[in-house]
């Protein structure tokens, strides 16, 4: 369970819970030959109750590549399972390793060959998700609810090898911060900011 509270700004609460899917519990809505698709009992238990509200975060790494597919799966999975769920789903598409994301769509171009992108601006992940995700591309570009969407990158910050295991050393909350301020917007139909005065003031330091 999160619990969030504004210390500044708005003042705003929310709590909410994260239920992760591995890549194994992905699998299980894959359809198969001899094989009806299925989700652990404890998703569909949580999935079933209409009184939740959910965000859908889709995690994407340029390192594997088959979740586009699963993801597309989970989706068509859903629509047919909880009829009307992701009529009420919040959809984000988060990519992870935005600097590793920039290389390949430099180096292999986007779906109309483009190559030449500086840095990784909101326009250049657009084209990374077409381009190496499109299956998770459609779905995010036709979600019910365009205002309900988001595309992020996930930058965590200086990370080192250390025996073997890599280490953060130097955090960046930039990205985690916009995810958190989304998730709590959805949940509670507004983001943290300053308050109408703070803005009228200018130049407060409302965080």
């Amino acid at each position: 369970m999160i619990e969030t509270r504004t210390t500044s700004g708005r003042k705003i609460r929310s709590n909410f819970s994260f239920l992760e899917m591995s890549g194994e519990l992905l699998q299980e809505v894959l359809p198969k030959p001899d094989a009806a698709p299925k989700m652990a009992p404890v998703l569909h238990a949580y999935l079933s109750n209409r009184n939740l509200r959910f965000c859908f975060v889709l995690m994407l790494s340029p390192d594997i590549e088959e979740n586009d597919q699963l993801f597309a799966s989970l989706v068509a999975y859903l629509k047919k399972t909880f009829p009307g769920l992701t009529d009420r789903m919040s959809l984000a598409v988060i990519i992870s390793k935005p600097e590793e994301s920039l290389v390949r769509l430099q180096e292999f171009g986007s779906s109309d060959g483009q190559t030449g992108y500086a840095s990784f601006t909101e326009a250049a992940q657009r084209d990374y998700l077409n381009r190496f995700c499109g299956e998770t591309y459609q779905l995010w570009q036709h979600w019910p609810h365009p205002q309900r969407t988001l595309l992020s990158p996930l930058h965590l910050g200086r990370i080192e090898v250390d025996g073997g295991e890599p280490r953060l050393i130097q955090p960046d909350f930039t990205h985690i911060e916009g995810i958190m301020f989304w998730l709590i917007e959805q949940f509670e139909g507004k983001s943290p900011g300053p308050t109408f005065f703070q803005r009228l003031k200018g130049g407060v330091n409302w965080k």
